[in-house]
């Protein structure tokens, strides 16, 4: 049974640089990811955002530490050519493994890659490319 796991990695995140995915399949439906975050002392300190229902994917999950405090984070869309949607957070809750909020995410129609982008907020923006 071993032989046959599949071999996964951490991405580290990087600002503005996207990273796709695969909107929607007919054998896994609609892309979803499930984002946490890690808040110690009142401060949001990282970010883990993992892939779900992806074929063939070998990312564990992405991970993005921040050095500073943002004012706020916000997740959200940068389309403009198509009507805009905002992402769908469909389920909240705690993530045993990295012990954590947890929130699970449908990203919007149109849209096929994401990025993040770290100024006074943190923000998690998805985009088509």
């Amino acid at each position: 049974m071993g032989k046959y796991k599949k071999k996964t990695k951490i991405v580290k995140l990087k600002e503005n640089k996207q990273y796709k995915f695969i909107p929607k399949t007919d054998t896994y439906g609609c892309a979803e990811f499930q984002v946490c975050f890690k808040v110690v002392r009142g401060k949001l300190k990282k970010v883990f955002i993992s892939p779900r229902q992806q074929p063939d994917t070998n990312v564990k999950w992405y991970e993005y530490e921040l050095n500073y405090k943002p004012i706020d984070w916000s997740i959200g869309c940068a389309l403009i050519d198509h009507e805009l949607e905002y992402p769908r957070i469909w389920l909240m809750g705690h993530c045993k493994e990295h012990n954590c909020i947890t929130m699970s995410i449908y990203p919007p129609k149109y849209t096929n890659s994401f990025s993040i982008s770290c100024t006074s907020n943190f923000q998690i923006r998805f985009d088509k490319v």
